[in-house]
C-alpha cells in the first residue's frame, strides 16, 4: 500500500482538503495519514472545535488516521510546525512521500527553496537580521537579491518549511506540492471556500453545509465553538501578576519580545496587547505566538516528540496501524498514561487540554470529561 502523509490543521476539514486527499488517491496513494494539529493552531488560537470532532471529520471525508501533532509544535513557528509534523510522519514508518498545497506550485516553491539554501549557506540571511530584520522578512530581502522571487503566501512558507524539515529528517520522502489558486481568505477559482472564511460564517450563525464534507460538516454543525475571548482575562492577569523572569524564556519570547510585554501588560485587551507590543522586528504573528506559548508554559526548546497519539482512523486507517506497530519508530497511543507524566511533552499537551476546556462554552461539559483522567494523574503546577 502506497501511503502519503499530509500535515494539516483541520479548522475545519473542508472541500479543499477533500480535493487534496482525492488527488492523492488519483496519484495512487492507497493511504493517507494526517499529523493534524489538536486544540490550538499555529496562528496562536484555539481551534474552532475539539480535535476529537475534526479528527473525525477528516477520517469520514478522505484521510484513514489522523495521529495528533502535539501542542508545542502545533503552536510554533513555521519551521518548528513543519519539523514536528515531519517528525509524526516519519516515525509511523509508513509514509512514501509527504503532500501539501502551495500558492505557487512545485516548481517555482522548489527554486524559492534552493535559494534560501544558497542564501543560508552564504550568510546572507544573518546578516540581514543583524540590520533589525525579522527572520521572515530576512529570507525574503537575501533571496531576492539573489534574483528569485520570494512568495510570502503562508502555504508557500509552509511548503519550504516542509522541504527543509524533509531534507534534515528523511531526505529519501519526497514533497508533493500541489498548487493552491485563488485567495486565501475566501473562495478560490475552483469554489473551494476557505478554512478562515468557514469559521467566520459559522460564528456569525451562516450556514456553511455547501463548504463541508457531509461527514465534516455532520460531525461539527452542534459543536460547541471554542474561543480564545474566555481566556483573555486570565492571559492578562497573568502577565500583569507574573515576575518577567518567570515566563520571558518561554517559546517565542526572543530578546527584547518579553520586556515589550512587560512595557504594555496594562492593555484591556488581548488585540490591544498585540498591537502595542509589535513592531518591525516582532511580525503580530509572533507577538501572538510568544504570548500564548508564555501563557502556556511551552518551553523555548521545544520537548522531543516522544509518542503517537491516534486521534481517529477508519478500516484502511486501522489496516496502516497494523503495518506501524512493526515499523513505527515511536510508541502509539490513544490515551495518556501515568508512566507518561514526567515526560514534559505530555505536560504541555495536558495543560494546552485544560486550558481549552475553558475556552468552551460550558467549561464543565463533554470535552471536559475526555480529560478528567488525565487531571488526576498530572500535577499541571508543575
Amino acid at each position: 500500500m502506497k501511503i502519503a502523509g499530509i500535515v494539516a490543521e483541520y479548522n475545519p476539514f473542508h472541500k479543499g482538503h477533500q480535493h487534496q486527499c482525492d488527488r492523492l488517491r488519483e496519484m495512487g496513494y492507497e493511504g493517507i495519514i494526517a499529523a493534524m494539529s489538536g486544540n490550538f493552531v499555529q496562528r496562536a488560537d484555539t481551534a474552532l472545535t475539539d480535535k476529537y470532532r475534526r479528527a473525525a471529520g477528516a477520517v469520514a471525508s478522505g484521510v484513514d488516521l489522523v495521529i495528533e501533532l502535539p501542542l508545542p509544535y502545533a503552536l510554533a513557528s513555521a519551521e518548528d510546525f513543519a519539523r514536528g509534523g515531519i517528525t509524526v510522519l516519519t516515525a509511523t514508518g509508513a509514509i512514501d512521500a509527504v503532500c501539501c498545497g502551495c500558492e505557487s506550485g512545485e516548481e517555482k516553491n522548489r527554486k524559492q527553496y534552493q535559494a534560501l539554501c544558497y542564501a543560508e549557506e552564504e550568510g546572507r540571511i544573518g546578516a540581514k537580521m543583524k540590520e533589525g530584520l525579522s527572520y521572515p522578512a530576512a529570507c525574503k530581502a537575501a533571496v531576492t537579491e539573489l534574483g528569485e522571487a520570494w512568495s510570502e503566501e503562508p502555504n508557500d512558507v509552509l511548503a519550504i518549511a516542509y522541504r527543509k524539515a524533509l531534507d534534515r529528517i528523511a531526505p529519501q520522502i519526497p514533497l508533493l506540492a500541489i498548487e493552491r489558486k485563488g485567495s486565501y481568505h475566501g473562495q478560490n477559482e475552483e469554489g473551494f471556500e476557505s478554512a478562515e472564511s468557514i469559521r467566520r460564517r459559522l460564528r456569525l450563525g451562516e450556514a456553511i453545509q455547501s463548504a463541508l464534507p457531509e461527514g465534516s460538516y455532520e460531525q461539527i454543525k452542534d459543536a460547541p465553538l471554542a474561543d480564545i475571548i474566555r481566556l483573555e482575562r486570565a492571559i492578562l492577569a497573568y502577565y500583569r501578576t507574573t515576575p518577567t523572569e518567570e515566563w520571558k524564556g518561554f517559546y517565542g519570547m526572543r530578546e527584547g519580545m518579553a520586556e515589550r510585554i512587560e512595557k504594555f501588560c496594562d492593555a484591556k485587551t488581548l488585540s490591544e496587547l498585540y498591537d502595542r507590543v509589535k513592531t518591525k522586528r516582532f511580525p503580530h504573528s509572533a507577538v501572538r505566538r510568544a504570548i500564548l506559548c508564555g501563557y502556556l508554559r511551552i518551553p523555548a526548546d521545544l520537548p522531543p516528540i516522544t509518542y503517537l497519539r491516534v486521534l481517529a482512523f477508519n478500516e484502511r486507517g486501522q489496516e496502516i496501524l497494523r503495518r506501524m506497530k512493526k515499523e513505527a519508530t515511536l510508541p502509539i497511543c490513544s490515551s495518556l498514561s501515568p508512566k507518561q507524566a514526567e515526560d514534559p511533552l505530555v505536560r504541555a499537551q495536558l495543560r494546552g487540554d485544560e486550558f481549552f476546556a475553558m475556552t468552551l462554552p460550558e467549561p464543565g461539559g463533554r470535552y471536559e470529561e475526555m480529560i478528567r483522567s488525565s487531571r488526576k494523574i498530572f500535577d499541571f503546577g508543575k
